[in-house]
């Protein structure tokens, strides 16, 4: 079924022409009405400065109880103000639409409007993306990169962590990437690759993000009024920006970028930004924040959407599942969970023949909600305890990894006679000695036997010989 269609574009005379296509019946469902551009900025500014402001007071007094209640109210007021200036024609006609998994909301806007906060339309009764799968697609003269080719399994994760080595945000970078991994590590379909800090560079980016299925990014982003330093922050004040993806080959099929305001008025701001760029070379969906994240209601997202698309839900409805649980389990005053928008085919799946990755039966939302208030309880009152939690120590299993690279790359690997991937690739292994066993097609198989720690990271680099 195709998504309701809702198109926005600006016009002469300070107006924005939106139309909206339900694709129900014979005969397609369009109304056309005009609103105020100036009124949906106005608006938008006043739910940034509210954002901004909630972020800022994360007290559990009293008080801090009164204002929190005060932001959700106002949040809710604003976000109703927006949708009566958008969608003021179709109030009655969205709430009779029944949710499901074939109901979608796509919205079809000017690049000048990609910052508005859709996520935040409020109907009266329910935000807009609490009740339906949303997404946003950006009209573009540009010409688009031809399609890339389909990935076959083992589907490549990488996950990059805080290439800056700020100390500041190391705890919170290393809980999200655990609690992601303890999520994907359940699939034996992924091939994960894991890296952090100074190892990740430019060229480490650029040579590993092609072929991949999933990119996602832990760390700060940059914005900057130029825009070759608007992207993604690395060390030694380096940033990776749009600009450096224009040549990507066979770009990441998924893209998440779970750093503050990468989404952001700002961020749009220069010509070709990350997501836009990412689009244009060919990623079919990109997540990223309109504005700053709370750390621990960012990395519960992360790790629920993930647990979602592996359970075959489309990634429109995977998004808004995990925002619900955020919200239930944060509060709909804390905005982290209206911050992330989806670029892209909301209909999209992990994999592409519709089987589930992981098949485990999904909590009703009550549990669901549940387990995601007492991960917010464990945060709070055991925060040095989590990462130890999640590590594995509840199993009595002790870890190391494999850092495991080849000349030439793309060889496959099998630890103890089982495949894992293809190098370059990082394997979480319970530590001892392993046999590893590298080989690719026209070269002598390597093998050794590799002594595995809890730290430091194992580093294995083989140079394959060519069969004469």
């Amino acid at each position: 079924m195709k998504p309701v269609e809702i198109q926005i574009t600006i016009v002469s005379g300070g107006k924005l022409a939106v139309s909206i296509d339900y694709h129900t019946g014979v005969s397609p469902v369009v109304r056309r009405w005009q609103s105020e551009k100036t009124t949906v900025e106005s608006i938008s500014r006043d739910l940034d400065e509210l954002v901004e402001d909630a972020l800022s007071r994360p007290g559990t007094d009293k008080e801090a109880a009164e204002q929190r209640q005060d932001t959700d109210e106002r949040l809710r007021s604003l976000g109703l103000a927006l949708f009566q200036e958008i969608l003021r024609h179709e109030c009655d006609h969205l709430k009779s639409l029944v949710p499901d998994e074939d109901t979608y909301l796509l919205f079809k806007i000017d690049r000048a409007l990609a910052y508005v906060p859709f996520e935040m339309l409020y109907d009266g009764d329910e935000f807009l993306s609490h009740r339906f799968a949303m997404a946003r697609a950006i009209y573009t003269e540009e010409p688009h990169a031809p399609e890339a080719a389909e990935k076959a399994p083992p589907y490549r994760v990488v996950v990059l962590g805080d290439p800056s080595d700020d100390p500041s945000i190391s705890r919170d970078v290393e809980e999200e990437i655990d609690a992601i991994k303890s999520v994907l590590k359940q699939s034996k379909d992924l091939s994960l690759r894991i890296a952090t800090g100074s190892e990740v560079d430019r060229k480490f980016i650029l040579s590993t993000l092609p072929g991949s299925t999933v990119f996602h990014f832990s760390g700060h982003g940059e914005v900057s009024t130029d825009e070759g330093h608007t992207g993604i922050r690395l060390k030694k004040g380096d940033v990776l920006s749009g600009q450096a993806l224009r040549g990507l080959q066979d770009p990441p099929t998924i893209a998440f970028f779970n750093m503050c305001a990468a989404a952001s008025r700002d961020a749009w701001r220069g010509s070709l930004g990350l997501i836009e760029t990412l689009l244009r070379r060919g990623t079919k969906a990109c997540v990223a924040s309109l504005w700053d994240l709370r750390s621990k209601s960012a990395t519960l997202l992360a790790s629920r959407l993930y647990d979602y698309l592996l359970e075959n839900e489309t990634f429109g409805h995977a998004l808004r599942k995990a925002r619900l649980d955020v919200a239930h389990a944060f509060g709909t005053h804390d905005p982290t969970w209206a911050a992330y928008t989806l670029y892209g085919d909301p209909q999209l799946r992990l994999i592409p023949d519709g089987k589930a990755l992981r098949a485990r039966t999904r909590p009703g939302r009550h549990l669901a909600a549940f387990c995601a208030l007492l991960i917010l309880v464990t945060f709070i009152l055991f925060p040095t305890e989590t990462h130890r939690h999640e590590s594995g120590v509840q199993d009595q299993v002790v870890l190391g990894y494999l850092l495991l690279e080849s000349t030439p790359q793309d060889a496959r690997i099998l630890i103890d006679g089982t495949e894992v991937g293809m190098t370059p690739f990082t394997a979480e292994v319970t530590i001892g000695d392993h046999r590893v066993t590298i080989e690719k097609q026209g070269y002598k198989q390597w093998e050794a036997w590799v002594e595995v720690r809890e730290t430091p990271r194992a580093i294995i680099q083989a140079y394959l010989e060519k069969i004469e």
